[in-house]
C-alpha cells in the first residue's frame, strides 16, 4: 500500500511539473502576443501623430498638445519593451520568456 501510495505521489508531482511548464508557456506566448500588438498600435499611432505634427502648421497649441502625445507613446512603446520583466515581477515562471 506505501508503495502504491509513492508511485502515486511522485506520478503527481512529475505531472505538476509539466503542467507548470505548459501554463508558463502558454503566459509566454499571451505575453508575446499582447506585446507585438500593442508595439505595432503604438508605432501605427506614433506615425499618424508625426504626420499630423507636420500638417498642424504654425498652430502652437496643437503642435504642444501633439508633441506630448507622441511622448506618452513612446513612453508606452518603452513599456511594452520591458513587459518581460514587468510579468517577471509578478509570476517569476516565466521571466525566462523566449523574446521572439
Amino acid at each position: 500500500m506505501k508503495k502504491i501510495l509513492m508511485l502515486l505521489l511522485a506520478v503527481s508531482l512529475v505531472g505538476a511539473d509539466s503542467m507548470a511548464t505548459d501554463i508558463s508557456s502558454q503566459i509566454c506566448n499571451v505575453v508575446n502576443l499582447v506585446k507585438y500588438v500593442a508595439g505595432a498600435i503604438a508605432l501605427l499611432v506614433l506615425v499618424v501623430l508625426g504626420v499630423e505634427l507636420m500638417v498642424s502648421g504654425s498652430n502652437p497649441i496643437q503642435r504642444s498638445e501633439l508633441k506630448n502625445r507622441m511622448l506618452m507613446v513612446l513612453g508606452g512603446m518603452f513599456l511594452i519593451l520591458i513587459s518581460n520583466y514587468i510579468v517577471g515581477i509578478f509570476l517569476p515562471s516565466a521571466a525566462a520568456c523566449p523574446i521572439l
